[in-house]
């Protein structure tokens, strides 16, 4: 993928399929772009997608996916289904939540630190 794409992305969405450990093993080499390519403030998150496969495909495990998510630090993972629908909008809430709140804590630091008249103006022009 060019990087131009998520050079300046505020948020990652990580998929794999929990039907192939390969897509799933793929995910060390995608964090290390992210990483080297991306901010060090954007938001990364884990999907596994394929929800709907019974337990006899699966690959991968929930609990494979939350030590990823663990130990890669990402704000939370789920399993969605393209097929159904499965968590497919709840996934894009959460992460529209999470940027929201991000903006809101941003917003808060700067007020701090150059006071709340001023950012005031500063963000009421940039909105």
């Amino acid at each position: 993928m060019t990087k131009i794409f998520y050079r300046n992305a505020h948020a990652v969405i990580l998929c794999y399929s929990v039907g192939d450990r390969g897509s799933f093993d793929n995910l060390k080499t995608w964090m290390t772009e992210i990483k080297t390519s991306c901010a060090e403030n954007t938001l990364v998150c884990l999907s596994g997608n394929k929800a709907d496969l019974p337990d006899s495909l699966r690959q991968v495990s929930r609990e494979m996916a939350e030590r990823f998510t663990t130990d890669n630090g990402l704000i939370f993972n789920t399993e969605a289904s393209a097929k159904n629908g499965q968590n497919v909008l709840e996934l894009f809430i959460n992460i529209s939540k999470f940027l929201y709140l991000k903006r809101q804590s941003d917003n808060e630091r700067t007020n701090s630190v150059l006071g709340s008249e001023r950012t005031t103006s500063v963000l009421s022009r940039n909105i």
